[in-house]
């Protein structure tokens, strides 16, 4: 019976899959706000940017940790787990995340531990090496592998940054009997910032097995430090907002997005900034 209801698993995790959503060691957990902005986070400079993009954690100037999960369409089967601290030093900051994907009988984790400078004042870059970790119920058994990511962000004026990330470029084997490769991913994104209180960005990722996919959000402050956000991506289409809250050394970000089939993605993130101590 067990088995039958692990094949039956596996046959769901598959549909997912070849409807071109997150799967494979793919997943970014890019935070509440990410999500509440089309999925968009290449050029955001916070503790997330550990899953996204890690030059943006150059700009962190202080010890930042954070919380974060992500439950996609409803199912705690399909829930992504995040945590991360980034620890900034003389010469730039250091940051530990982990993340997993699925439940018990299959999940996919990850551990990163990367490292982000400035080169000058309008350029920083960041690299991770990962340790990524499928686990399968029954005989199935698990497996490891190491890859590696890279990212770059540049301001090109007072109101323009873009930002360039790779994740896997060495498109890592899974497996040593069948042709499985983890996904090598490219992300480009740019950010326009209106003023202090609105912006915009835009973003396309391509997967080397899939269609790219195009994201677009808007972000508006519309008191202190409350924020409210929008966006859309394509393939699949969907459709997300969300707000975010600042209360002290504390960042409290909520978004959802919405499949048309498959119905809403909450994610909730929570940081806390210790520059009290500094």
């Amino acid at each position: 019976m067990h088995k039958i209801l692990l094949s039956f698993l596996f046959f769901c995790i598959f549909s997912v899959h070849t409807l071109d959503l997150k799967a494979s060691h793919d997943i970014f957990p890019g935070g509440g706000r990410a999500v509440s902005m089309g999925g968009a986070a290449v050029t955001n400079s916070d503790l997330w940017s550990a899953f996204n993009n890690q030059a943006g954690l150059a700009a962190l100037e202080s010890v930042t940790a954070g919380l974060a999960y992500e439950n996609q369409f409803l199912l705690k089967e399909l829930g992504v787990k995040a945590g991360a601290v980034a620890v900034p030093v003389n010469s730039g900051v250091f940051a530990l995340s982990l993340s997993q994907y699925g439940f018990n009988l299959y999940n996919e984790n990850k551990v990163g531990l990367a490292y982000a400078m400035n080169l000058n004042e309008n350029l920083s870059a960041g690299v991770q090496l990962d340790y990524l970790l499928t686990q399968i119920a029954e005989d199935y058994g698990r497996k490891g592998v190491f890859t590696f990511e890279i990212g770059l962000m540049a301001k090109l004026s007072e109101n323009i940054s873009l930002g360039g990330h790779i994740f896997n470029p060495i498109n890592v084997k899974i497996t040593d009997y069948v042709e499985e490769r983890i996904p090598a991913i490219v992300k480009f994104g740019m950010r326009y910032t209106f003023s202090d209180a609105a912006l915009m960005v835009a973003e396309i990722e391509k997967d080397i097995n899939h269609t790219a996919v195009v994201r677009f959000g808007v972000e508006y402050q519309i008191v202190e430090n409350i924020y409210v956000r929008t966006g859309v991506a394509s393939n699949p289409s969907l459709f997300s907002f969300g707000f975010g809250l600042n209360f002290r050394n504390f960042k409290l970000d909520f978004g959802t997005s919405k499949h048309n089939v498959l119905g809403y993605t909450p994610a909730l993130s929570l940081m806390y900034n210790f520059n009290t101590f500094n």
